[in-house]
């Protein structure tokens, strides 16, 4: 059957979770078609559909397999049931046959009439069926059958033909009414102390005749209270009384039950008693021969009392038993009574292993066997969803004074005797209890107790694992899995420390022993050593991770089908968070030894294992060539537990193993990532690995200094005792995902995930922590400079492109949300601005952290857009994208600056400290910025990048000098006393003179066509510059109209103004323009002022 189930599931690999299931279904339709088919079983007592369903319930895993495939198994069985080819035919002769032979007695004597042997038939039937009817209704009443009666019950009733299965229920029916009577008038000769040796005799001879009856017939009541009442007459099963030959005599009769056949076969729950007399038996003869007795070898937990009296009482009571009970039974027998379970049924095993498991919970907890009802274990409760299975805890055993393993040891001696000898199903149904009452025992709450438990364990586990497993069966974890569950049970205590300890030492000595045969046993074992990573004691743990450490070193190919399970093992060794440096040292090996497994992985020597274990156990050879790669889902099912236990590491409180665990990281996927994984799986492993790494980042809430003003430079690092994830730990995070998207080197089906990773660095950048943006700002221009170094042309272009959009989007994102909403407000909403309410709710630390990054994005556009237009790969759209979020974000800064109010409202919150805030920098260095990106781009052979350059270009020199202009008049009127309000920004000027030159320059070097095109706003704006204080501006200025404007005059035909282009056409600002920074007003005169300088001779 276990081959069957093997080659079925191996051939048939999706129609069952694993081999187990098909193995059990198996069994169960083999029981569905004996039940539904033999006519020995009653209709109304054979299986119906819910039967078989619950029959089945569990074995898929521990959840149920399909109703409906159930259901369809159920009425095929029962339409056309299962037959042999041989049986079939046998059937057929014997057919045959009778038809023969009765045609020849009808051919010889003349009965040619049907009609009337079938009426003889029949008559003959219903005779016999009404005397044994009658008989039935008077043994059940007690009285003499009526003729009435007879008559009635005759035409009520049906009986089923003569057969031994009604010949059964027959008897049956009459030993329910005699039973009771008997057991009366046996127990009365029992008791009768006066009674000569013959009554007492015959009374047991009956005693045990009527419980191997009961046993027969399967009466479980009648049975269970005869076997009591032989059990008290033995006066062992009870308080202490003096025992009579007639005491032994019925000992002998109560275990000589369990040497008749029929009667052990269905005992049942009527083992506890004779089990409990047999632990007892036992245990006087062992007091006889002045051996020492179970307790005298454990430590006792109880203080001395007034208890001890009675214990020694008790012990002189047992001794004085013991001289009677030694010329009972010999130690052969009672071990002929163990051996004799190899002989039981599936089902008889079962039973009697249970009341054999109740009867060592009771001397366990108790120290007496006499009690052990409570402590009953039913199979059903511990399958899968029961009320005791793996996943809950089991019921405590007591802590007695003298606690006892006689039954303990013979739990191990039939299990010892019946693994081999059993199937799998049977020995799977009799392992749950015994497993069961093991990890019950194995948390006993004496120490010395439970370790002897777990050796017990460990000894029938060596001689279990001696067997090889069939492939897709899962026996041996079940068969470990009472290692897990006492550890388990063991965990919060320091005082149990020694048998945690213990348990790992049998793992690790079941490993050394039987590495070559554990097949599905290492994940139980796995799971020991990863619960004891966590272990509060530092030897019970290092212990584990050392039995860790040798599975690696010499059983790493044995282990390769459980590599998910190695890995998470571990993992968990590093991620045990103690201050301690012994468990900070373990750590960084656990880490060594995650690398190294990678390094198994990315060779194909775990492939090869896992290929050549499957090889081995199915007997065939796996098809498909030997170094085939795997595909990226089975290779991404390895790789993915490894890759996320060392990201989940790079949390770490610890900074030593955080920094070990990203290094570790990070040269995985750079060594065999880059070898080994595809386009798709990088994104995966970057959304699912490397993202997450950040996470601890967005919940730093360390305190750290904060900058005062935007152009202040970035505080310094905190004390190394004080340093959080996010001053140690979040640069190298960065860097490493930066560092990996260039590795990957920019090929066209890695683009997509350039705009994740874009998000991803703009999420940095837009954090409430200081810290956090200008880390993000850092490595957004690591990252533009690794796009930069892309060389293939269409992947460089299409990157440039990607690159350019998230990065305006980044810089859009990074203005303040509260002022953006206040300085770009809806027109409908102007006269609901409040700039007190504004900087009163304004939060310093998250607006000057967004603030810093405002200032900062600047410049690494400008170096994004330098580099592209160098090379070749700027697009109109990623340079529309870029120099438009330019303009905002000068926009936004000359908004800021303009706004009184707001800027007296922050000043009075201390937003920018005790200084009129601005962002006179943030102006400035978008200013020059996209003055530097629009110049490369005028100049640019590219016509739409040109044509997408000249108007922003020439709208930019506008707004720059127009604003020099007003700040210039500004000056003066403040320093007149003619203003109100706060002062401009005194840096302003010298800030903007630069710009404003290079503005001048370019107007300055416009052909005449074009300058006389803008001469509108032009002249303006230079007449009013005349008067600056900047010199080398007046200079500038005064170049202009020397070589410029006279040309530009001279070459209008007609006095007519001359057309200005619309603000559109100049890129139109992205604010409005703030009242007091309009263009300047046309003073009469003006433009005639400027018309006499070139009339002098100067």
């Amino acid at each position: 059957m276990e081959t069957f189930a093997a080659r079925y599931c191996a051939l048939n690999s999706e129609v069952f979770p694993s081999a187990d299931v098909a193995f059990v279904l198996a069994f169960s339709v083999i029981m569905l078609q004996t039940d539904l088919h033999n006519p020995a079983i009653k209709e109304e007592k054979k299986m119906t559909k819910d039967g078989f369903r619950r029959n089945n319930r569990g074995i898929c895993n521990g959840s149920d397999l399909d109703a409906q495939f159930l259901d369809e198994i159920f009425d095929r069985i029962k339409a056309a049931p299962i037959t042999l080819a041989e049986d079939d035919k046998l059937r057929e002769k014997e057919e045959q046959a009778s038809t023969s032979v009765a045609s020849s007695m009808s051919a010889a004597f003349g009965l040619n009439s049907d009609a009337t042997r079938r009426k003889r038939a029949e008559a003959f039937s219903k005779e016999r069926e009404a005397m044994v009817r009658s008989s039935v209704q008077a043994i059940r009443q007690g009285a003499r059958p009526a003729f009435a009666a007879f008559r009635q019950d005759s035409a009520t009733e049906e009986f089923s033909k003569p057969s031994p299965a009604n010949k059964v229920a027959a008897a049956a029916k009459m030993f329910e009414v005699a039973w009771g009577p008997g057991l009366s008038a046996f127990s009365h000769a029992l008791e009768r102390i006066f009674h000569g040796p013959r009554p007492t005799a015959l009374a047991l001879r009956g005693l045990k005749i009527s419980a191997c009856l009961a046993c027969a017939l399967e009466l479980d009541v009648a049975a269970l209270s005869l076997v009591n009442a032989l059990a008290s007459f033995t006066t062992l099963d009870g308080p202490f009384k003096v025992m009579l030959p007639r005491n032994a005599a019925c000992v002998e009769a109560l275990l000589g039950l369990t040497a008749v056949p029929d009667c052990a076969e269905n005992l049942g729950s009527a083992w506890l008693p004779v089990l409990r007399v047999a632990s007892r038996v036992a245990h006087l003869r062992l007091l006889t021969t002045g051996a020492r007795t179970d307790d005298a070898y454990f430590t006792s937990t109880h203080a001395p009392d007034e208890k001890e009296y009675q214990d020694r009482k008790l012990r002189d009571e047992e001794s004085a038993r013991a001289l009677a009970a030694h010329s009972v039974l010999t130690d052969a027998s009672l071990d002929e009574l163990y051996a004799r379970s190899t002989k039981l049924s599936a089902v008889g095993v079962e039973r009697f292993v249970a009341e054999l498991c109740a009867v060592s919970a009771a001397e366990l907890s108790t120290g007496d066997p006499s009690s052990g009802t409570q402590y009953f274990l039913d199979e059903s409760d511990l399958r899968p969803g029961g009320k005791y299975d793996d996943l809950q805890p089991l019921p405590a055993l007591g802590d007695p004074r003298r606690p006892r393993v006689a039954a303990l040891q013979r739990l191990v001696d039939v299990a010892d005797m019946n693994v081999h000898l059993r199937p799998r199903l049977a020995w799977d149904r009799m392992w749950r209890v015994l497993a069961a009452h093991f990890a019950r025992a194995g948390a006993h709450a004496n120490a010395d107790v439970a370790t002897y438990v777990v050796d017990s364990l460990r000894q029938l586990s060596l001689k279990f694992l001696a067997k090889e497993e069939l492939k897709a069966f899962t026996f041996q974890r079940a068969f470990l899995k009472p290692f897990e569950r006492a550890f388990r049970a063991n965990q919060g205590s320091l005082d149990r420390a020694p048998v945690r300890a213990y348990i790992v030492a049998c793992l690790d000595v079941l490993v050394q022993a039987r590495a070559s045969k554990i097949r599905s046993g290492w994940k139980s074992i796995l799971g020991v050593l990863k619960d004891a990573s966590g272990d509060p004691d530092r030897a019970v743990s290092q212990a584990a991770f050392e039995a860790l450490g040798r599975v690696l070193d010499h059983h790493l190919a044995l282990v390769a089908p459980d590599f998910v399970s190695v890995v998470g093992t571990a993992a968990s060794f590093a991620s045990y968070s103690s201050n301690d440096e012994a468990r900070s040292a373990t750590a960084l090996e656990a880490l060594a030894r995650l690398d190294a497994c990678a390094r198994a992985l990315a060779d194909g020597s775990i492939r090869a294992a896992t290929r050549a274990a499957s090889a081995s156990r199915d007997g065939d050879l796996p098809e498909g060539p030997e170094n085939e790669p795997p595909p990226d889902d089975a290779q991404l099912e390895l790789w993915w537990p490894l890759l996320l236990g060392l990201a989940r590491l790079v949390a770490d409180p610890r900074e030593k193993v955080r920094n070990a665990a990203l290094a570790t990281l990070r040269r995985v996927l750079e060594r065999d990532g880059l070898k080994e994984f595809g386009a798709e799986t990088w994104r995966l492993v970057f959304r699912g690995v490397l993202f997450p790494c950040l996470e601890s980042a967005w919940t730093d809430d360390a305190p750290r200094p904060a900058s005062v003003r935007p152009t202040d430079p970035p505080p310094g690092p905190p004390p190394p005792s004080e340093a959080s994830w996010l001053d140690t730990t979040a640069p190298a995070v960065l860097d490493c995902i930066v560092g990996l998207y260039a590795r990957l080197g920019g090929s066209r089906e890695h683009t997509p995930l350039l705009g994740e990773v874009l998000a991803l660095l703009g999420d940095c950048v837009c954090q409430d922590a200081e810290r956090l943006a200008r880390l993000g700002v850092d490595a957004l221009e690591r990252l533009c400079q690794a796009v930069s170094s892309f060389t293939d042309p269409e992947t460089s272009e299409e990157g440039w492109d990607v690159c350019c959009r998230g990065l305006a989007h980044v810089v859009e994102r990074a203005l303040p949300p509260a002022l953006d909403a206040y300085l770009r407000p809806d027109p409908r909403q102007q006269k609901d601005r409040d700039a007190d309410a504004l900087a009163a709710s304004l939060p310093r630390a998250p607006t000057l952290a967004r603030l810093v990054a405002s200032l900062r994005l600047p410049r690494v556009c400008g170096l994004l857009l330098s580099d592209a237009a160098k090379r070749g790969s700027l697009t109109e759209q990623g340079a529309d994208a870029l120099l438009g979020a330019l303009a905002g974000s000068r926009q936004f800064a000359c908004a800021f600056d303009a706004d009184g109010p707001l800027r007296k409202a922050c000043l009075t919150s201390r937003l920018m400290g005790a200084d009129a805030p601005d962002l006179v920098a943030q102006r400035v260095s978008a200013g020059s910025e996209a003055f530097a990106a629009l110049q490369r781009a005028f100049s640019s052979n590219n016509e739409g990048i040109r044509s997408l350059a000249e108007p922003r270009l020439l709208g930019l020199c506008r707004d720059v000098l127009r604003e020099y202009a007003s700040a210039e008049r500004r000056a003066l009127a403040e320093k007149a006393g003619k203003t109100a309000g706060l002062p401009q920004p005194a840096q302003l000027l010298d800030s903007a003179t630069p710009l404003a030159l290079e503005a001048l320059a370019f107007v300055r070097d416009l052909d005449a066509q074009a300058f006389a095109k803008h001469c509108a706003w032009l002249v303006p704006v230079l007449s009013e510059l005349i008067v600056c204080q900047s010199v080398p501006l007046r200079t500038t200025v005064a170049a202009v109209f020397a070589t410029r404007l006279p040309s530009a005059l001279l070459s209008t035909t007609r006095p007519e103004r001359v057309q200005t282009p619309t603000d559109a056409a100049l890129a139109a600002p992205v604010f409005s323009q703030p009242a007091d920074a309009a263009s300047p007003t046309r003073h009469p005169g003006t433009v005639s002022r400027a018309y006499k300088l070139f009339e002098s001779p100067a």
